[in-house]
């Protein structure tokens, strides 16, 4: 598959729907922007940029990958993840809830990395870097938050900025930090979105994070041959059900694997 038939292949699979999508895609042969800049609730994609302020922090010592935080009934709550499944009280490290917020997206994890990290902290190292989009304005799972209005938003655009800038050298980070935020990627568990269709055979690397809500579907990845690399992030809302959202964006993740294996 060349770049022209990965193009309307994916506006084909869209089409009818285009509104539903916002898509940015960065190759080596060009870009495909569908939507790309348009603000959307960003659902667990927004474990990214906590992720990467994780890092910068840990680099910068403001936080210490081995400390302990216990974890009790009061601070668990529901949606994805396995921590609040645990016998409390549960302790756990800041390296191992940055671990757990991607791997299994634990909503849990990710509450307390706000406390310890501040939120504040991770919406100027998103704007900093520009992405102007992703902002977070609430933890995850708080419904009083939601029902006065206020959520976590990001663009297709934005997301892709963060993932070159994770996987690039940079300014931000080492490259140990950046090697080990990709291995975290690397080791996501939620694989039916974009890597659903990948096989070992076929020679391609996924890093990838997930996002979902009703009616929302998300992923966001870099995918990594031999000879070349492809930044996706795929967002889409009002689908019902939300097995619509995935079928798109796992059929979007083929044209992407068979272009690689080109």
């Amino acid at each position: 598959m060349n770049f022209i038939e990965l193009k309307e292949n994916i506006e084909q699979e869209i089409s009818g729907i285009p509104d539903s999508f916002s898509i940015y895609i960065e190759t080596d042969e060009g870009s495909i922007a569908i939507h790309d800049k348009k603000k959307r609730r960003a659902a667990s994609l927004i474990k990214i940029p906590i992720l990467m302020e994780g890092f910068r922090q840990l680099e910068t010592e403001k936080v210490n990958k081995d400390t302990l935080v216990y974890i009790d009934d009061t601070m668990s709550v529901g949606g994805s993840g396995v921590i609040s499944y645990l016998s409390k009280p549960y302790v756990c490290s800041i390296e191992n809830l940055l671990k757990l917020m991607i791997i299994v997206s634990d909503n849990t994890a990710t509450n307390i990395l706000l406390d310890k990290l501040q939120l504040d902290k991770v919406n100027t190292m998103a704007d900093s870097i520009g992405c102007k989009d992703t902002v977070i304005e609430r933890k995850l799972m708080d419904k009083k938050a939601q029902v006065a209005g206020l959520d976590n938003y990001t663009s297709a655009k934005d997301m892709i900025f963060l993932l070159k800038t994770m996987y690039n050298n940079s300014n931000l980070f080492s490259k140990k930090s950046r090697l080990q935020m990709l291995e975290i990627l690397g080791d996501q568990q939620f694989m039916h979105k974009l890597p659903l269709y990948n096989q070992e055979k076929d020679g391609v690397s996924i890093f990838n994070k997930t996002g979902e809500l009703e009616g929302v579907e998300h992923d966001a990845a870099i995918l990594e041959s031999k000879d070349s690399t492809i930044y996706a992030a795929v967002l889409s809302e009002d689908l019902h059900p939300n097995a619509k959202g995935q079928n798109h964006i796992s059929n979007i993740g083929r044209f992407l694997i068979e272009y690689l294996k080109k």
